[in-house]
């Protein structure tokens, strides 16, 4: 509708949103004449910013199956990743050109940086009749990346983005910070959602604090998207201007957390600097977008998650797949359009009385809002990502000092939850491994938010009778 306005503001400046469509066009083009077809399965490995945007779009148009690589995995994980998802292209920023190089990959390869030289447009593609789907990668029960195959868009979901679009009071015309990595859900989302709304996006290849702060400041952004451990830092970087004056940013009105653990004192905190202007959404990306918490909702209850959104049902059960008292403390499940359709591997989320349980443990308060309580399976989210601390201590275990390793969950203010582990060294072991070199025993073969920000070494790990870790309770 207004072609010649700003859509997208990255580290390259700013696209208006017939830049930006003359660039999908000649993109989905370039793809087709390289053999990109209805059904195919093509990986998109790019950070933040007009290449991502480019690719993802252009899939799109082509009918293929869109499936989003977190940019933090090594070159294993993303072999494997690969082939059980089917690859068949795969859409990559030059700086991961070596781990694609060495994941042992053998389908197509596609620099990202051609989106912004090709030539032509999409006029010779063949209109499909609806876009391919999006998978978005999910950590399940086993801890390996699965792949969550999102619904096809239908009305019904109207409902439920409307309801939350107008509780944020996302407008059209004003800038949206959109931090998080748009690999997930949830930054996607969220870059879909300005885009769609009319929203000019703004957002950099890598978070950090201060830059978040200076594009804030610069484009006088109404909207921030962020994971919880980055409003404490996004707060400070903010403050460190303005020496604890005024409101650091006038403009803004909402300042969206998700996709982890809103600490309560963090929430205060963000309350406190830059006013009544904080949202908690929940949501994975098997069950969508399920909850919001309003400002007025963590002015009362800091931490809340909120209640269920229109159009979604939420409700707190039992073993047994009843409704347990408030104040109980059960399983979180949900029923809504927005849910998965399943996972590209076969086999779907547990279902408790007839819902789709989120894997979390929660409980409502007499006033209805809800509280997250922890994981019923042994994951724990860090930072926004998820994590099976049986993998980690798995590779702990590889390590030829280490005879027996626990990896536990611990409460964090910055990250909502951090890892810790406890480690059993062997004899040998004690005179030459040290904590370090553990972290980057970890490092070198899993994701970087998996490594254990503390180590602790001690003489032996209680176990039940049935040889199984005794996890410390909860705090």
């Amino acid at each position: 509708r207004t072609p010649n306005a700003v859509a997208l503001i990255d580290d390259d400046g700013a696209v208006t949103a017939a830049q930006l469509q003359r660039r999908i066009s000649a993109f989905t083009g370039l793809l087709h004449a390289e053999g990109v077809a209805v059904g195919d399965a093509v990986g998109v490995m790019c950070r933040n910013g007009r290449r991502f945007v480019h690719a993802v779009m252009a899939v799109s148009r082509l009918g293929a199956d869109l499936v989003l690589l977190n940019n933090e995995f090594a070159a294993d994980s993303l072999g494997a990743t690969a082939a059980h998802e089917g690859l068949v292209t795969l859409i990559h920023d030059d700086e991961f050109a070596d781990r694609v190089a060495s994941s042992g990959f053998a389908g197509r390869t596609v620099s990202s940086e051609r989106s912004l030289t090709a030539d032509g447009d999409d006029r010779a593609v063949p209109r499909v009749r609806r876009p391919g789907a999006i998978v978005v990668l999910t950590s399940g029960t086993t801890g390996a990346a699965k792949g969550a195959r999102q619904r096809e868009t239908s009305p019904a979901q109207v409902v439920p983005i409307t309801s939350l679009v107008r509780a944020m009071r996302l407008r059209a015309g004003e800038p949206m910070l959109v931090l998080p990595p748009m690999f997930h859900g949830y930054g996607l989302g969220f870059m879909l959602l300005g885009l769609g709304t009319g929203a000019p996006v703004v957002t950099s290849r890598r978070y950090d604090a201060a830059r978040a702060a200076q594009l804030a400041r610069e484009h006088e952004v109404t909207t921030i998207v962020a994971v919880p451990p980055m409003l404490p830092q996004l707060v400070d970087a903010l403050d460190s201007d303005i020496d604890g004056g005024p409101r650091p940013l006038p403009a803004l009105r909402c300042v969206i957390s998700g996709a982890g653990l809103l600490h309560p004192t963090v929430s205060e905190r963000v309350r406190l600097r830059l006013g009544d202007v904080l949202f908690n959404f929940y949501g994975s990306s098997e069950e969508g977008w399920s909850t919001l918490a309003t400002p007025d909702d963590l002015r009362r209850a800091p931490g809340t998650i909120g209640r269920a959104v229109a159009g979604v049902e939420v409700a707190i059960l039992g073993a047994d797949g009843m409704a347990v008292p408030d104040g109980e403390v059960g399983h979180l499940c949900v029923r809504s359009n927005l849910s998965f359709s399943g996972y590209t591997g076969g086999g779907a989320r547990a279902r408790r009385g007839g819902m789709l349980d989120s894997g979390d443990l929660a409980h409502r308060d007499a006033d209805g809002l809800l509280f997250v309580d922890g994981r019923a399976d042994g994951m724990v989210v860090t930072g926004g990502e998820n994590v099976m601390l049986s993998e980690v201590e798995d590779t702990l275990l590889a390590h030829p000092d280490v005879i027996d390793a626990r990896v536990d969950g611990v409460p964090d203010e910055a990250y909502g939850t951090r890892l810790e582990a406890s480690v059993v060294l062997s004899d040998e072991g004690r005179g030459r491994t040290d904590a370090t070199a553990l972290q980057r025993h970890v490092e070198d073969r899993l994701a970087r938010f998996k490594i254990p920000r503390r180590v602790h070494f001690v003489d032996e790990l209680a176990v039940t009778a049935t040889g199984k870790h005794v996890r410390p309770k909860p705090t």
